[in-house]
């Protein structure tokens, strides 16, 4: 910081930390995405609580992932005072704008619980790259491009099984639920909560649906009513 000899500041010089320059390259990359493929996706997304959670996770797209305290995501979405049950928010929140994202944005997102004790205290996004099939020719033309110009693969599948390598129903049935885009959160969440001959029989029909291509929602969408189902 310097002054003039009439005491007013002339000029101010700021020290970035290092740690903090990827960040902020990659916030400067996402406020130049193109305006109308921002408002496409938008509009697509339809909920303002999605739409803050691409927001949040756009921002770190080329680092790849984003830890955050699941207090201070509920306070950045501003609902703090909404979703007292950890599972209420995940569900309507968390998965919500999982499955949409991944239906309609250029990004899409898997997530680790971290616990504190028995309560889920923080969530670690992994951010990757995404180019549905619904979305304009123009746009996805721009994001090859993009991805290009990143030296950055167009993702095929959702290749990240060393991240759960604890269950092994999980490690064999992976590979299967990859191949029909059901993400590993929702194959994980099925196996900690229903038998494992169902969640094997739900994979199945998913995947006969996938090869007929007669799924309208998401994989993920798909294979989870059918778990369910198959309780009732």
């Amino acid at each position: 910081m310097n002054k003039r000899r009439d005491g007013e500041l002339s000029n101010i010089e700021v020290f970035i930390d290092n740690e903090l320059k990827p960040h902020l390259i990659q916030l400067k990359r996402f406020t130049l995405l193109n305006k109308t493929r921002y408002a496409y996706i938008c509009g697509q997304l339809h909920h303002p609580l999605v739409i803050r959670i691409y927001d949040l996770l756009k921002q770190y797209e080329n680092i790849g992932k984003r830890k955050l305290e699941v207090q201070r995501l509920k306070e950045l979405l501003d609902v703090s005072d909404k979703y007292a049950l950890y599972g209420s928010f995940k569900q309507k929140i968390i998965l919500e704008a999982q499955k949409r994202l991944a239906e309609s944005a250029d990004i899409r997102f898997d997530f680790e619980e971290i616990k504190r004790g028995k309560a889920v205290s923080e969530l670690q996004f992994f951010i990757y790259p995404n180019i549905p099939d619904e979305m304009p020719e123009r746009y996805k033309e721009e994001i090859r491009g993009e991805h290009s110009r990143q030296g950055r693969a167009e993702p095929t599948s959702y290749e990240i099984v060393e991240q759960f390598p604890e269950n092994p129903h999980f490690l064999a049935l992976q590979p299967i639920a990859a191949a029909i885009k059901v993400t590993p959160s929702v194959l994980r969440q099925a196996i900690d909560q229903f038998p494992i001959e169902q969640v094997r029989y739900a994979l199945k029909v998913t995947q006969t649906a996938v090869e007929k291509k007669s799924i309208k929602a998401t994989a993920d969408a798909y294979f989870q009513k059918v778990v369910q189902n198959q309780c009732h």
